[in-house]
Formats: structure tokens, C-alpha cells, sequence
């Protein structure tokens, strides 16, 4: 039974102070900074033995205090929430420097996955694509553990693949199954191959690959019926294997359902509405149909764009509520493109011009290289009456690029008009360079 919120809110604002346990977290990330390979310099500072343990134990502590808070704590505390995320982070940090230069193990690819996950919960994207990037080059991840490392990265395609290969591997068969199983028990403890998972853990997989296929399926669709489904045979797993002593799939059981839950709130077919705009009139069917070859396209991609981000959460409901004019103020790579494909017109923002505004509405065509003034190559080249710079006489010929130097180059692409339920294409030329 989950402790009360209040409690569990105290516990961790405790858990998170800088000074906490003679800041540990601070002493466990200097020792990973100094240190190769687990091999602290000679003139290093004296540093526990345990610090590693300590690091993990404190992590994962953060880490379970921090998935408790958020089952316990109302829709509205949004005070606890944002705690809950600070323990997701510093539970990230401890677990990174319990592994960072540490004395290579079996173990460290396991913690760094958790580590990537940790960060991708408390909102920090960028660090856990990073960390399980590192964990993924351990090659010693279990199917379930692969599966969670793509579902944070967004990579849908492996998951299926990786779902209709297990599942139809002959291993997973009821007779190979109870094979394995009876030998298992008429023998001694027999070590598994590096490279194999036992029958126990091979049981649990299935298990946990049929449940997150069937939630991403409930995401797409935007069924709220069959996601809650799914979580509650990701919860038989994670019961399953507290049941049978098996740690790491516990983690990952606990840590999907946490995510495909938070996946569905954010996801594109659950913020974008069924029903059109007021000024499209009752054009209901054509909306939804568009709708759902919006959301469908954005998926099939090959890194899935399957939600959205909280800086798009928060105008999302007034792109489709009126037609007013929006302006968007987000620094460089903050999702500023995708509230402009939502909604394609009159879109202003103060960010990176250059790469946004020719996706969002049409580009005339850059200038010739006549208009711009000669070629840096030869004056000759650039087809002008006179080779003074500044004082040039155009003639009416157009520029001629040299060959193999300069090319134009066209692009188009296509954006939804929620207003005229229809795609709108923008095109914009440019000049680029062969080298």
C-alpha cells in the first residue's frame, strides 16, 4: 500500500537538499570525474569504497520515492509533481555517477538504461537520449530492456519487429517452455549463456512485449479502454516478477507503465480533437479523416513523433479552439515547427528564422547570383558589363552557375489547414554549393 503523498512529498524534498547524507551526490559525481576505468589517481582524495553502492541504493530510493509520489498525488498538485520530477533527476545523477568510469560490469548497462529513463521523466530529453545511447553499446541488454531503451527514444518500428520475432520464436512455445523448465529444476544451478535469457525472464518478455504493443496500439488509436487494459498486464508482470526475485524486469515493468501512462496524456491523437473547429462548419468526416492521416504520418516516420512536447501542451488547446493569430516565443529546437504544422497560417515567432519560416508558408525564390553581385571565382563568370564592385552595370543575362560549383536547389513540403481541411504545400529554393 502506497504511503500517503504528504509523507512521501517530505521524504523526498529531504532526499533532494544538496547537503543531504554529506552530499553524497556531490562526492560520488566528483569520484566519477577523476577516475578511469574504477582507477582513482594517486593524489586523489580519499573517497569511501561504498560510494558506488551508496550512489545506487540513493538513486533508485529517489527513483521508487519519486514513481510513488506521482501514483499518490492529485491531478492538481502540481507542487508534488514538480518534486517528483526533481527526484527523477537527482535520482539520474546518482546513478550516473555510480557508473561513469567505473570498473567495467555486467551491471552498468542496466543502470544507465535507468539512468537515460529517470531523465526522460523528469523532462531532460536531450540527457536521456545520451545516457541510453551509452547503455545500448554495453550490448548486453535483455529484450525488455532494448524495448524500454526504444520506447523512450521513440523507435516503434524495433519494438514491433522485435515483438512479432519473440513471439513467434519457438522458444516461447508452451513445450519449450516446459522443457526448460523441468531441466531447469532437475539440475544444479547451471549459469546462462551471456547472450540468452532464461526461461523465467523469457516469459516475463512476452509477456511485457504483448503489453506494449497493445498500449502503443491504444495511443494510436486514442482508446483509453485499451490502454488501461495493457497497464494492468504491465502490472500482472511487474507483480510476476517482485514474485520470482527478478529486480531488473521489476524496474522496467514499473518504469514502462509509467511512461506509456504519460505517453497516452501527451500523445497527438489525444490533445488533437475529434471534432473540427467551429469556422470549418459541419465538415465532421473529412476532419477526422485528415486528423488521423495527420497523426498516422507523424508515426510512420522513423523516429516516431508520437506526443507532444510540454512547450506545445500548452498552446495546443488554443490552436484548435479559435482562429486568432498566435505567437509563439521558444528558443532554437523547442518544438516551435510542430505548433506551426498544427496549425500551418499566421504563425509568428522570435526564434531561428531561417529554418522554421520556409516550412510554414511559401519562400520566394533566393535572388540569382547576378542580382547578388560578381562571383567570387572570376568576375568574368558573373556575366557583368564591369568587374568594379559597387559600381557594376547588370545585364539582362541570367547568372549561369559554373559547373559542378553551384546548383539551385527546390524543396517542398506539405502542412495541414485545420481552418480549409486541407494540405497546403510551401516551396522554397536555394542555392548550394558541390564540393
Amino acid at each position: 500500500m502506497a504511503r500517503e503523498a504528504r509523507e512521501l512529498a517530505e521524504s523526498l524534498a529531504t532526499a533532494t537538499d544538496s547537503g543531504f547524507r554529506g552530499r553524497l551526490l556531490a562526492r560520488g559525481q566528483a569520484q566519477s570525474m577523476i577516475r578511469r576505468g574504477g582507477v582513482l589517481p594517486q593524489d586523489a582524495p580519499a573517497f569511501s569504497p561504498f560510494l558506488d553502492a551508496d550512489l545506487l541504493n540513493y538513486g533508485y530510493a529517489m527513483l521508487s520515492t519519486s514513481l510513488d509520489l506521482l501514483e499518490a498525488a492529485d491531478d492538481d498538485t502540481t507542487g508534488q509533481i514538480t518534486l517528483a520530477r526533481q527526484g527523477f533527476i537527482q535520482s539520474s545523477y546518482a546513478l550516473e555517477a555510480a557508473t561513469r568510469n567505473a570498473t567495467p560490469g555486467a551491471d552498468l548497462g542496466f543502470h544507465g538504461l535507468v539512468a537515460g529513463a529517470a531523465s526522460h521523466l523528469g523532462g531532460y530529453a536531450a540527457r536521456a537520449f545520451s545516457l541510453i545511447q551509452a547503455s545500448r553499446r554495453s550490448g548486453r541488454s535483455t529484450p525488455m530492456e532494448q524495448t524500454l531503451a526504444d520506447l523512450v527514444m521513440r523507435d516503434l518500428s524495433s519494438i514491433e519487429l522485435r515483438t512479432q520475432s519473440l513471439r513467434s520464436s519457438p522458444q516461447v512455445s508452451d513445450g519449450a517452455l516446459l522443457a526448460t523448465l523441468t531441466a531447469a529444476d532437475g539440475s544444479a544451478d547451471v549459469p546462462t549463456p551471456s547472450d540468452q535469457v532464461g526461461p523465467i525472464v523469457l516469459l516475463l518478455s512476452e509477456n511485457y512485449l504483448s503489453a506494449v504493443s497493445a498500449a502503443l496500439f491504444a495511443i494510436e488509436i486514442g482508446s483509453r479502454e485499451l490502454l488501461a487494459g495493457a497497464l494492468e498486464e504491465l502490472q500482472l508482470g511487474e507483480q510476476a516478477s517482485s514474485d520470482v526475485s527478478a529486480p531488473g524486469p521489476w524496474w522496467v515493468y514499473r518504469l514502462t507503465r509509467r511512461l506509456l501512462g504519460d505517453l497516452f496524456d501527451t500523445s497527438l491523437g489525444t490533445n488533437i480533437p475529434d471534432d473540427p473547429p467551429p469556422e470549418t462548419g459541419d465538415r465532421v468526416e473529412r476532419w477526422r479523416y485528415l486528423r488521423r492521416t495527420f497523426v498516422e504520418s507523424l508515426l510512420a516516420r522513423e523516429r516516431s513523433e508520437i506526443d507532444l512536447w510540454p512547450s506545445q501542451l500548452h498552446v495546443v488547446d488554443r490552436i484548435f479552439q479559435n482562429s486568432r493569430d498566435l505567437v509563439v516565443a521558444l528558443p532554437t529546437s523547442a518544438g516551435k515547427t510542430r505548433i506551426a504544422s498544427c496549425r500551418s497560417w499566421r504563425v509568428s515567432h522570435n526564434g531561428d528564422v531561417r529554418s522554421t519560416s520556409p516550412r510554414c508558408e511559401p519562400c520566394p525564390p533566393r535572388p540569382s547570383r547576378s542580382s547578388r553581385g560578381p562571383s567570387l571565382r572570376s568576375a568574368s563568370a558573373s556575366r557583368l558589363s564591369t568587374a568594379a564592385w559597387g559600381s557594376a552595370t547588370l545585364t539582362r543575362t541570367p547568372y549561369v552557375p559554373a559547373k559542378s560549383w553551384w546548383r539551385p536547389r527546390r524543396s517542398w513540403t506539405s502542412l495541414f489547414d485545420p481552418t480549409r481541411l486541407c494540405w497546403t504545400t510551401s516551396a522554397s529554393s536555394s542555392w548550394t554549393r558541390d564540393t
